[in-house]
């Protein structure tokens, strides 16, 4: 089986979901027999498997968008290699083309329709349920038409696709009731539990951690306007990019806090990083998943997170959860958190481990390679595409 992933969601705003996929394609390809990613820049924190013979990297030139005339220009260009992609798909005898949301599985949808390869989408989030978490910031975003358009024609493509893939049950149950369609798939991301667990010991230099984007519903002053009420000002440690960088900064200077500003890093400094630290933060409004606790929890790491559906699901009693937007809770758990004796840390961390060990790259390939022998098979045997439920 030869798959073609479309993956070129590689500016500034990386987050989550296309980590995932990234991580999704690499697993793959070691067990089929072959994977090739087309991507438009490589992420710091993605690092390919030179040994892995199958996996293939088309890498197309990419320009700044700053101007009106460079976006055309990139727009161009991108339909250009789109049309060679379509070729190459021939040549290769691409069996399956996927996409993630939003652009890319619009892209892949184009492609798809001139070859004969089935598609499979990755969607991990809807309108409907960013409107419901974000509220005014999201409407501001999607009130433009060209955004709305986007995500119109993001949907037309997933409601003709052979195979749709939700991050998360309550995902799945917003995606499915935007897409109007019941055969929605869940897979779980996975966590590089090997990576988290040697680097336990490493001496630490951080009180608190965040890992994640610096977006308005990250929340992530609360961290800072939280530790000014502690009774001491821990030492911070903030990674990541976004449009809420300057803002955190100025927060952090007028509160006095210890913060350092890391931005976009390689894994190896992630790891680093999270075992350098004693407290992991996540005080997101909204999640498909949520990675970051998991990874904060395989360097054993306790975090505390906002108390949110999609995180109990995803990691159950194994965090410290605050109320959404309660600067004191977050404060007062916080103080818990650092006075935690020994045994009930290592208890909580327990709970986590056990929780996050069904959270692995190569079951999540196991199941969406499931996934695809099913929908063969299907297709042989009642002549259409068909694709059932799976829970990874």
């Amino acid at each position: 089986m030869n798959l073609l992933f479309v993956i070129d969601n590689t500016g500034e705003k990386v987050g989550g979901g296309t980590y995932s996929v990234f991580k999704f394609a690499e697993a793959i390809a070691q067990q089929v027999s072959s994977v090739t990613i087309v991507l438009g820049s490589s992420p710091k924190y993605f690092s390919l498997d030179a040994s892995n013979q199958k996996l293939k990297i088309i890498k197309r030139p990419k320009v700044s968008r700053r101007t009106f005339f460079l976006r055309e220009y990139d727009n161009l260009l991108v339909f250009l290699i789109d049309l060679l992609l379509i070729p190459y798909c021939w040549l290769n005898k691409i069996d399956v083309i996927v996409g993630y949301q939003v652009i890319d599985s619009i892209r892949s949808h184009r492609i798809g329709k001139f070859t004969k390869a089935k598609e499979m989408h990755f969607i991990f989030e809807t309108p409907d349920w960013c409107e419901e978490r974000l509220g005014k910031e999201w409407n501001i975003y999607y009130q433009n038409k060209k955004i709305r358009k986007r995500w119109e024609q993001f949907r037309s493509a997933l409601r003709s696709s052979e195979m749709v893939i939700s991050n998360s049950k309550l995902s799945k149950k917003y995606a499915e009731a935007w897409l109007e369609r019941e055969d929605i798939s869940v897979v779980y991301p996975g966590v590089d539990l090997e990576s988290g667990y040697n680097k336990g010991d490493d001496k630490k230099i951080y009180d608190i951690i965040y890992l994640g984007r610096l977006e308005k519903h990250k929340n992530v002053h609360e961290i800072l306007k939280a530790s000014a009420i502690c009774p001491y000002s821990p030492n911070i440690a903030i990674v990541g990019q976004g449009e809420e960088k300057f803002n955190l900064e100025n927060i952090a200077s007028t509160l006095g806090i210890t913060c350092r500003f890391f931005g976009k890093i390689s894994d190896e400094d992630k790891w680093r990083l999270l075992s350098q630290s004693r407290l992991m933060v996540y005080p997101t409004s909204f999640e498909g998943f949520g990675i970051p606790p998991a990874e904060a929890i395989a360097c054993g790491v306790i975090c505390i997170a906002s108390d949110l559906p999609i995180l109990h699901e995803i990691y159950g009693d194994s965090l410290i959860y605050f109320r959404e937007h309660d600067i004191s809770d977050l404060a007062l758990k916080i103080m818990k958190a650092q006075a935690m004796i020994e045994s009930e840390r290592l208890k909580l961390l327990s709970l986590g481990r056990e929780k996050i060990k069904q959270y692995s790259w190569k079951l999540a390939a196991n199941n969406i390679v499931g996934l695809l022998e099913k929908n063969k098979l299907d297709c042989l045997s009642k002549g259409k595409q068909i694709i059932g439920n799976h829970i990874g």
